[in-house]
């Protein structure tokens, strides 16, 4: 009100200070709280504030054209995002870092592994006369949990210094990630009631920030070209497909990337609310009205696409330590007999083309997955999933039950990927302030670096095609995003995949999402030289052979 009837700026300038002090003031009681719900409730209502702080920041920015004020703004977005994901990960990181292991890491995993018990039941029972003493039971094992937590930071006081790199991110912390990103042009997006605010930054450290007005409207267009593009039947006809990618990249990233001036070949993404269904490497990064699906102008074409659930969890990604020794598990359930009414799922033994250790049938339950995939570097999931109609309760089908977020929270995995060869793993319910709650943030709780997840119903055939040849570019030394995005080049170029199975239907529902690291598979240095000195040998054998028998 000062700043509308004085127009000084200097009122804008205490606005904003008065901003950051609210979002310190709840980064101290978020600190005080014991329960991650609580702390959910807290998140959610600041998201009004932080826009606010955002739009003016915006306004100073508009009137000096200073970038300290661009940061700061981007400060808050990245505030509003992936906070708790983040103390996880800061939590497991702290973990894998303590090589020798303390009795108190023990106990720790063994009471969030009771604790996913009761959290999975009040969520799925949420009438059952046992709700009460669940409750009870949940609320002791959260007192044991954060008791055991107080006793840890005691035995190492490191752990703390730990904890508080998860405090707010400073402009100065943006700007230091995006400068270890070489070759990536770094998009992120935070959606306000009154504004789309999009910031960006090259390689070379040329900053832009963009004010997208009605984001109602977009958000309507999105949702429009993500029903085409899960429809077969729609893109049967290319045109309106093609006319609306096109028209939400000029509303999307065209303005954050064309003052870039194109110093860049990789794109990182960091989307917000409604924005994290879109696959936005299906836009077209120019117009087309009547190409072929296989001559479209898709964004994939130019660019390699990664996601990150906020610039702060994937730099803490990047720096989570993986004990885990053993290459790849492969769990697929198959479902061959309707087990639980679930239909037959047998195009997933082809996905992996090398493996160590592969759980077929009854042999991938829950309880597999839970002590074997802390032990691998890969964990690969060929199954069904899915979510309810509000997005409440994403699960994974195991053999003998489903698998909630509650269950995968509490695996403790120590994964550079996790491939979740599944329906609608990426979906889920928007949090304010936290993001989706999807079973690819659920792996990445558990302790994942990088996760491939799926949008929607994923053909089989094309998917076991693309993931082939993800595997052969990982073991060839790629790092995970481009191996995944090479792989999805390979079809598209494919002159045996028909070309109308080049929509986006086909292929454009895998993203990935995390650090931009390879995998570094145990034994896979040897392992070639060993299959060519076998080789060598059988032509050694069989050139004997010959000349035996001409003999």
């Amino acid at each position: 009100m000062k700043y509308n009837s004085s127009r000084d700026r200097q009122w804008l300038g205490i606005a904003l200070e008065c901003y950051q002090l609210a979002a310190q003031a709840e980064l101290l009681l978020r600190r005080s709280l014991q329960y991650e719900s609580s702390k959910l409730g807290v998140l959610s209502q600041s998201r009004q504030r932080t826009e606010k702080a955002i739009s003016t920041a915006w306004e100073l920015y508009r009137l000096t054209g200073s970038d300290d004020y661009m940061y700061k703004a981007w400060a808050f977005a990245e505030q509003a995002k992936a906070v708790l994901l983040l103390e996880a990960i800061q939590r497991n990181h702290f973990q894998n870092a303590q090589a020798n292991g303390h009795p108190l890491f023990a106990t720790e995993k063994r009471l969030r592994l009771q604790l996913a018990y009761f959290e999975r039941e009040l969520l799925l029972q949420p009438s059952s006369p046992l709700r009460t003493e669940w409750q009870i039971q949940r609320n002791a094992l959260l007192d044991q949990l954060a008791a055991t937590e107080r006793r840890i930071t005691k035995q190492y006081p490191t752990r703390e210094a730990y904890q508080r790199q998860t405090d707010a991110s400073t402009g100065a912390a943006i700007a230091g990630i995006c400068a270890t990103l070489p070759g990536y042009a770094v998009v992120e997006f935070f959606i306000g009631k009154k504004h789309l605010y999009v910031f960006s930054q090259s390689p070379t450290g040329k900053t832009n920030w963009v004010q997208v007005t009605s984001p109602d409207s977009l958000g309507a267009q999105i949702q429009t070209l993500l029903a085409m593009m899960q429809s077969r039947t729609a893109m049967q006809t290319p045109g309106p497909y093609l006319a609306l990618a096109y028209q939400i990249y000029t509303q999307t990233l065209q303005p954050a990337l064309t003052p870039l001036a194109g110093k860049f070949d990789k794109l990182l993404i960091i989307p917000d609310g409604w924005m994290a269904f879109l696959p936005f490497e299906s836009l077209l990064y120019e117009p087309a009205r009547n190409a072929a699906w296989g001559q479209v102008p898709f964004l994939i074409k130019k660019y390699p696409v990664q996601y990150a659930f906020s610039l702060t969890v994937m730099e803490r990604q990047q720096q989570l330590i993986i004990g885990a020794k053993r290459n790849i598990l492969h769990l697929a359930p198959r479902f061959r007999n309707k087990q639980r009414g679930l239909p037959p799922l047998l195009g997933g033994d082809n996905e992996v083309p090398f493996y160590e250790k592969k759980l077929l049938d009854d042999r991938a339950g829950l309880e597999a997955l839970s002590l074997q995939a802390p032990l691998y570097r890969i964990v690969h999931l060929s199954t069904h999933a899915g979510v309810d109609s509000a997005g409440l309760l994403p699960r994974v089908e195991l053999y003998d039950r489903s698998a909630y977020l509650p269950d995968i929270y509490a695996l403790h995995l120590q994964a550079d990927l996790v491939v979740l060869s599944a329906c609608q793993t990426a979906l889920g319910q928007f949090q304010a302030g936290e993001g989706v709650m999807s079973l690819s943030r659920a792996f990445a709780y558990a302790g994942a670096k990088g996760l491939v997840a799926s949008l929607w119903t994923i053909n089989e055939a094309a998917t076991a095609q693309i993931l082939r040849h993800m595997y052969t570019h990982l073991a060839s030394g790629a790092s995970k995003p481009l191996s995944l995005h090479q792989a999805k080049l390979d079809y598209l170029s494919d002159p045996n995949v028909p070309g109308f199975q080049k929509s986006p239907y086909y292929w454009a529902a895998l993203t990935y999402v995390g650090d931009n690291g390879t995998v570094k598979m145990e034994g896979q240095q040897g392992l070639q030289p060993t299959l060519l000195a076998l080789l060598l040998l059988c032509g050694i054998a069989g050139v004997v052979w010959w000349y035996w028998k001409r003999r």
